[in-house]
């Protein structure tokens, strides 16, 4: 089973505004990750929130997701993707997680990474464009309980640093998985036409 873990919760501080909430073509930047996540090999669709969670609940209920609600979300993105894994469900042999300021989820990206993890190349598939690390990340259950117990100033990254061999980089000639939205500015640039 692979379970994707949307992390929505955070506070959008550099943006000013609630980031999941943008507007982002046909739909808002929350619903565009959701929508482009089913699209994808995936058999079960977490989203994290936190901040304004009262807002954004009734946009992605109606999409079919199972929202986590996470209380302590200022304590960092970590504690987001320690609640999205405590609720994952006991069955699931991967998680995906995805920030959803990275909005360019693509399905085939996603698959290649399953393929890769399936064929033991890795138990953490991380795709790279030009040597740069982006994302979903793709993480064996094996790490569940670790994942669990990290830090939450250092983050994920911690789990990377301990594992090295494990590392599968798959590299993707797309800049999409890169790209994300922190600002205003990154969001003029990477936000689609308003249909």
């Amino acid at each position: 089973m692979v379970c994707a873990i949307v992390l929505a919760a955070g506070e959008s501080r550099r943006m000013g505004a609630p980031k999941p909430l943008l507007p982002f073509g046909r739909h808002c930047v929350i619903e565009h990750v959701v929508r482009s996540l089913q699209r994808c090999p995936i058999d079960r669709l977490l989203v994290v929130l936190g901040h304004r969670h009262e807002a954004i609940e009734p946009v992605v209920r109606p999409l079919g997701v199972e929202v986590v609600l996470h209380p302590d979300y200022r304590r960092g993105m970590l504690s987001s993707v320690q609640a999205g894994i405590a609720a994952a469900p006991a069955e699931a042999t991967w998680l995906l997680v995805q920030p959803v300021d990275h909005p360019h989820v693509l399905p085939e990206v996603v698959a290649a990474q399953l393929a890769a993890g399936r064929e033991g190349r890795g138990t953490i598939v991380v795709p790279t464009h030009g040597g740069r690390r982006g994302h979903p990340l793709l993480i064996h259950a094996r790490y569940r309980d670790e994942i669990a117990t990290l830090d939450p100033q250092i983050g994920l990254r911690e789990l990377l640093r301990r594992h090295p061999d494990a590392i599968y980089h798959l590299a993707v000639e797309t800049d999409a998985i890169l790209r994300d939205l922190d600002t205003p500015a990154d969001y003029e640039r990477e936000a689609p036409p308003r249909e």
